[in-house]
C-alpha cells in the first residue's frame, strides 16, 4: 500500500468517513504533536443496492467499508472513528437501552 506519511509506531489514529448519494471515503490519521497526519485515502462507489440506503446506512457502511479496507493499518490499535452523521454518531456512543 502506499501512504501518503510513514505510520508512526504508538501514534494515536483517527479515521474520518463520509458518504454522499453516490459513495463513500475515508481517510485514515495519526496524530504527530497536535496536528493529525493523513495516512492514506479511500473512496469507493455504492452498487445499485447500497444507492437506496437510507443515509443513516449509507454512513454505517461508509464506517465499514473504511474499517475494512484499512485493516491492516488499523488491526491491534485503538483508534477514534470520526463520522459527521448525529445519528449515526449516537449509535455509537449511546448506551445499550435495557429491557428492549
Amino acid at each position: 500500500m502506499f501512504y501518503v506519511s510513514q505510520p508512526a509506531p504508538g501514534a494515536h489514529l483517527r479515521l474520518s468517513t463520509d458518504a454522499s448519494e453516490s459513495g463513500c471515503g475515508a481517510v485514515p490519521e495519526q496524530r504527530v504533536g497536535c496536528n493529525y497526519q493523513p495516512l492514506g485515502f479511500f473512496s469507493k462507489h455504492f452498487n445499485n443496492s447500497q444507492l437506496n440506503y437510507s443515509v443513516f446506512h449509507k454512513e454505517l457502511t461508509a464506517a465499514f467499508m473504511a474499517v475494512c479496507h484499512f485493516r491492516h493499518l488499523l488491526d491491534g490499535n485503538c483508534l477514534t472513528l470520526r463520522m459527521d452523521h448525529p445519528p449515526a454518531v449516537q449509535a455509537f456512543t449511546k448506551s445499550p437501552s435495557r429491557g428492549q
